[in-house]
């Protein structure tokens, strides 16, 4: 449920209809902009305009998305938490909350058939198996109808696997609304391989499992 308007950013409205109307909200998620007065009747307005005109299929990721795409992570079942993704593709937005890789409405027809890439830091290197959700807007991987990657949700890693002080993770986006994620743990270097990851590919609440590759190629 998108808040739009000049009085959705009262904030007490949130609690208004939660307490009135919250048994005909079901699980719907309550997904508010976060700007002024004015700024958010435009946003609101853009986000309907483009999902109406651009947007084909039922796809989350098409032209523009409507939630928050968010990742959290649990390496070797050592925690779970959400780091700080830092975009390095050129073009994609910067988000400034924790675990959010791209912010509502963020236009991806640009990237559609091409690779979206972000780096982070864990406390603790995968050495094992990294568990990892990718989840829409929320940060709880528990709240199953957020969950994009339902069936698979974890790649082991290859032994002996040596890793970077950032991991990097990549998506591309298919014309079909198919997601193909792919974790980097050691970029290629003048005496050894890249290590990269493949992940289970998603569409909304479908999975298509893939095979774990090694690549051996320079650059990330």
């Amino acid at each position: 449920m998108l808040l739009s308007g000049g009085s959705s950013n009262i904030r007490w409205v949130v609690n208004l209809l939660q307490r009135d109307v919250g048994e005909r909200l079901g699980d719907a998620t309550v997904l508010e902009l976060q700007e002024n007065f004015q700024e958010i009747v435009a946003k609101g307005l853009a986000i309907e305009c483009a999902r109406r005109t651009f947007n084909a299929g039922d796809s989350e990721f098409r032209s523009v998305t409507y939630n928050r795409l968010c990742m959290g992570l649990d390496p070797d079942g050592r925690g779970y938490g959400t780091p700080r993704y830092k975009p390095i593709t050129e073009m994609l937005p910067e988000s400034q909350e924790d675990g959010v890789l791209l912010p509502s409405s963020s236009a991806l027809q640009g990237f559609i058939g091409k690779a979206m890439s972000w780096k982070f830091r864990l406390k603790h290197p995968p050495k094992q198996y990294l568990d990892y959700y990718f989840m829409r807007s929320s940060l709880d991987p528990s709240e199953a109808t957020e969950l994009h990657n339902v069936i698979d949700h974890r790649i082991q890693t290859p032994t002996n696997a040596g890793f970077d002080g950032q991991v990097y993770v990549e998506l591309k986006v298919r014309e079909d609304g198919t997601t193909v994620p792919k974790f980097i743990y050691r970029r290629a270097g003048p005496v050894r391989r890249r290590l990269r990851l493949r992940a289970g590919r998603f569409y909304g609440h479908d999975v298509r499992l893939t095979r774990v590759g090694w690549r051996g190629v320079s650059g990330v």
